[in-house]
């Protein structure tokens, strides 16, 4: 008899396991779009208008720009700028008159130089909102507005940009750095190195290079993210552009009033 309920008490407990087992997990929500900053809430514009949102990747340093055939197609010229959605540090917007069948592009604003089509957005989902994509040259996609985008927002995430419009930050760190002058200084020059990361602007530093025996001047320190530099001398700055480092430039030379010109007989 033992032995029959005990057989009985283990039939139960399988079956209790195996139900359990049968239950189905609850279905967690799915993240629609998981990857970057979270959509923003935007208000929707009159009729007779419409807002592109757009969410721009990384690399994106100068603004952005909309264009397209309410422009005439002209990056350099015929654009309207994004602005920056407020409470937000990747998502831009531009309100435009609604037209049906416009066509539009947003292009990122280099670095330097001007607005081309090389920096058009690449690689493109609409989140939200009423609008066609249409991929030109295989590559090149253009958001088509349609008749029900009057009055609407229109929510547009950007994978990449065709052509890095900035070139990429080189990092801070700590180095030597060396100025070599055009010309021979004096011995008793005070030559300052100076850039951005002088704590109120260019020309406020106390970083005095030292003169080596081969009329160089160096300086160690410690120097920021994206580093600039040129030099003063004797007060007189070094002319031309700012030195930007790549990475590699410890060493630069460099003119100015503090190197005379010599008179050609």
């Amino acid at each position: 008899m033992k032995k029959v309920k005990f057989l009985f008490m283990a039939f139960v407990a399988v079956a209790m396991t195996l139900a359990s087992c049968s239950k189905e997990e609850p279905k967690k929500p799915v993240d629609q779009d998981p990857v970057g900053e979270a959509q923003p809430e935007i208000a929707a514009p009159a009729a007779g208008k419409v807002i592109v949102a757009i969410r721009v990747p990384e690399g994106t340093c100068n603004g952005v720009v909309l264009t397209g055939s309410p422009f005439g197609w002209n990056p350099a010229s015929g654009t309207a700028a994004f602005e920056l959605v407020e409470g937000t540090e990747t998502w831009y917007s531009v309100e435009l008159d609604y037209a049906a069948g416009a066509m539009l592009k947003a292009i990122a604003v280099p670095e330097t130089g001007t607005t081309k089509w090389e920096t058009q957005w690449e690689n493109i989902e609409i989140l939200e909102g009423d609008a066609t994509i249409t991929v030109e040259n295989e590559t090149e996609p253009r958001l088509d507005l349609v008749e029900t985008s009057d009055g609407t927002v229109i929510y547009v995430t950007i994978g990449n940009w065709k052509t890095a419009p900035c070139a990429p930050v080189v990092p801070g760190g700590e180095g030597t750095f060396t100025f070599t002058p055009a010309c021979e200084l004096s011995a008793n020059a005070v030559v300052i190195f100076t850039g951005n990361f002088d704590e109120n602007g260019w020309g406020d530093s106390t970083r005095e290079m030292t003169r080596q025996e081969n009329g160089s001047y160096t300086w160690t320190g410690t120097y920021p993210d994206g580093f600039q530099m040129k030099v003063i001398v004797d007060g007189s700055w070094m002319t031309g552009g700012n030195v930007t480092f790549d990475g590699t430039t410890f060493s630069f030379t460099g003119t100015g009033e503090f190197c005379p010109v010599e008179e050609v007989i």
